[in-house]
C-alpha cells in the first residue's frame, strides 16, 4: 500500500480526477475502486492521530486529535491563510482519549488555509483545509 492524497477544490465546473496504474506487460487502466484503501486522517504511528474534517468547509471545521499512548499534550492551533497571516488560534488539552473542538471559519474568503498544531510534548503537524 501507498498514501496517496488528493487536495483540490472544484466550485462549480465538472472537474474529474482519474488515478490510473500501467506497467512493462499492462495497459494504462483505471485503478479498481476495490484496489483503494481510504484514510480518512493522518496517523502518526504509536502517538496520536488527526483528523480535520470536512473539507471544503463551509461554517465549522472539526478538528479531532486522539493520543494513543497514555499521555497527555498541551496543543496550541494557528489558522494561517496562504500569505501566512494568521487569522485564528486557540488551544486544547489532549488526553488519551478522543479531543475535539469545532472551529468557526464562517468569516474566512473561499480557499486554501493552514492549521498549524503544536504540542508541549509530542504532537506537531501542519494541516491544509479549503474554505468554500
Amino acid at each position: 500500500k501507498y498514501p496517496i492524497r488528493l487536495e483540490y477544490y472544484e466550485e462549480g465546473g465538472e472537474a474529474v480526477a482519474n488515478l490510473a496504474w500501467s506497467n512493462s506487460i499492462q495497459n494504462r487502466e483505471t485503478i479498481p475502486s476495490t484496489q483503494l484503501f481510504p484514510e480518512p486522517s493522518f496517523d502518526f504511528p504509536g502517538r496520536y492521530q488527526v483528523k480535520l474534517f470536512p473539507s471544503p468547509a463551509a461554517d465549522l471545521l472539526t478538528l479531532e486529535i486522539q493520543v494513543k499512548t497514555n499521555s497527555e499534550d498541551l496543543v496550541n492551533y494557528h489558522i494561517y491563510d496562504v500569505q501566512g497571516r494568521m487569522l485564528g488560534r486557540g488551544e486544547l488539552s489532549v488526553t488519551s482519549s478522543i479531543t475535539t473542538t469545532e472551529l468557526d471559519v464562517s468569516n474566512y474568503a473561499p480557499g486554501v488555509y493552514i492549521i498549524d498544531l503544536e504540542g508541549d510534548k509530542f504532537i506537531s503537524e501542519v494541516i491544509k483545509f479549503i474554505k468554500r
